[in-house]
């Protein structure tokens, strides 16, 4: 079985084959989302924890470049994450910048998770929604793009997210930035 993602009104709808592949589709296989929680990669503390305005996701923003190295196993995007939360904290920030990270071994790691607010340094300005999340995929692509597994585990991260009920179907609206 695998999931469509549509530009229409029905985001997500359940097929046997990806033979329908039209332009404003991608389809991802239907196995879960593995989310690699903050203790397993080694995260300290946040210093401060905002909430999320309303408690529920309407903006989703994917980031192209964490400024990192690319990773693939869970030791080296770990090491990556712990590298990262302390040039944050370096700079005053009170915890990794983004909510979700996603490496090139196609996990997603929790950063502030999805009911925290991501650090102010990466609002956009004030036609951003307060209640977005920010989510990078480790590594710095100027010349490359992510991976398919990194692909494949944005769109599990958003299916998710859906199914959970975190993002708000009626208010939800997704950002890609480089």
């Amino acid at each position: 079985m695998y999931l469509a993602l549509d530009s229409d009104d029905n985001f997500f709808k359940n097929i046997k084959e990806p033979t329908d592949r039209g332009q404003n589709r991608v389809f991802v296989d239907a196995q879960p989302v593995s989310i690699v929680p903050r203790e397993t990669w080694g995260a300290a503390p946040a210093r401060v924890e905002t909430p999320l305005p309303g408690g529920v996701v309407k903006h989703v923003l994917y980031v192209y470049a964490s400024h990192t190295r690319c990773c693939y196993s869970l030791d080296e995007c770990s090491a990556q994450l712990r590298n990262l939360q302390q040039r944050c904290f370096d700079k005053d920030k009170d915890d990794i910048f983004y909510n979700f990270m996603i490496g090139g071994d196609g996990q997603v790691y929790e950063g502030r998770g999805w009911h925290l607010a991501p650090d102010k340094y990466l609002r956009l300005g004030d036609h951003m929604d307060p209640a977005t999340i920010y989510v990078a995929y480790i590594g710095d692509f100027a010349d490359i793009n992510p991976n398919i597994k990194q692909w494949h585990a944005g769109w599990k991260l958003l299916e998710h997210g859906f199914r959970n009920k975190i993002i708000s179907e009626r208010d939800f609206f997704m950002y890609y930035c480089s």
